[in-house]
């Protein structure tokens, strides 16, 4: 019987431990989700239209998933964290019937053990040895009890264990099958959403602002006049030398 609480301990309390501890993981992915939302918010309104209304649109999707990824911790907390803590409890309560039964019977040894060295040092005296019966039939009278009692703590306790285990990750699976059937529904809008980005239209606006921009400069250029060379008079010219 020791064993069994024993072995519940051991391992209740390591599946407490590890599941708490998954909860914890899950919620520290929602927050860096929740960043990484508001970073490509941030980061779509510096850019181009098409690509603005993209990013938006799959932050929003993402959000979603954070949504229900909020209620993913908050379920596991409540059915799975919380059931699992309780057999702390569960368990010294077993512990202490475990306790009340170890020292009944160690009594009911003990009194077992006078009435033979009372048999033994003082066989003719009846009205000890009587006395002594009355107390060891006492102490029988009341190992019984505990026994019993034990007997019925500990099959409770087995019922309540095998019941609880099957429901305790009966609740963790719905849990997350929910949880991802939900979210993989909402990374497939997010997956259409930047499949139809057109990449194409953004990069035309771009390039309109970049000639509109280059354009611009060049009309705001003021213009070289050149300075025309001066002419050379007629009457300077030397003459061919066959022309005379």
């Amino acid at each position: 019987m020791e064993n069994t609480v024993s072995n519940a301990e051991k391992y209740f309390g390591q599946f407490c431990d590890l599941m708490a501890a998954y909860t914890r993981k899950s919620a520290k992915l929602r927050d860096k989700s929740d960043l990484l939302v508001k970073q490509l918010i941030d980061y779509g309104n510096t850019e181009n239209p098409e690509l603005r209304t993209t990013v938006k649109d799959f932050a929003e999707e993402l959000a979603k998933v954070q949504d229900y990824r909020q209620a993913e911790v908050e379920r596991l907390e409540v059915k799975v964290v919380e059931p699992l803590k309780l057999y702390r409890v569960l368990i010294k309560q077993t512990r202490a019937e475990i306790k009340k039964f170890n020292k009944a019977r160690n009594n009911e040894i003990k009194q077992l053990e006078r009435l033979e060295k009372v048999r033994q040092k003082s066989p003719s005296d009846r009205q000890m040895i009587a006395q002594v019966e009355s107390q060891v039939h006492k102490a029988s009278v009341d190992a019984s009890r505990t026994t019993q009692q034990l007997e019925e703590t500990i099959d409770e306790f087995q019922k309540q264990k095998f019941k609880d285990i099957q429901k305790i990750f009966l609740d963790f699976v719905t849990i997350e099958m929910v949880f991802h059937a939900k979210a993989l529904e909402v990374y497939s809008n997010a997956f259409q959403i930047l499949e139809s980005y057109d990449a194409v239209k953004d990069l035309e606006d771009f390039r309109a602002k970049i000639h509109m921009a280059s354009g611009s400069f060049h009309e705001s250029r003021p213009v070289a006049v050149a300075s025309p060379s001066p002419a050379t008079p007629w009457s300077t010219q030397v003459g061919h030398p066959f022309d005379n």
